[in-house]
């Protein structure tokens, strides 16, 4: 149960970090919330509010906003030496 709410935490804390450098990138860009969901087709309001505020969303939905936005995702290796990697 230990490991559960460890990764549990590990989640939240990645959403807060996509979270952080998305509402930076809006704020470099001049834009609004509403703003970014508006240039994304078929996309909503609430759908971004949930990301600026670390809570659920689906992969496509991140890619969709990431992308508006002029950023992109990437996947790296873990330091399998780092104490966050247990």
């Amino acid at each position: 149960m230990e490991n559960q709410t460890n990764q549990e935490q590990m989640i939240a804390e990645q959403k807060e970090q996509f979270a952080k450098i998305i509402k930076q990138q809006m704020k470099n860009r001049n834009l609004t919330v509403r703003g970014v969901a508006e240039l994304i087709e078929n996309f909503s309001f609430p759908q971004l509010t949930r990301i600026t505020g670390g809570k659920n969303y689906n992969i496509d939905t991140l890619i969709k906003v990431l992308d508006v936005l002029g950023l992109e995702l990437n996947v790296t290796l873990k330091d399998i030496n780092s104490k966050d990697s247990k």
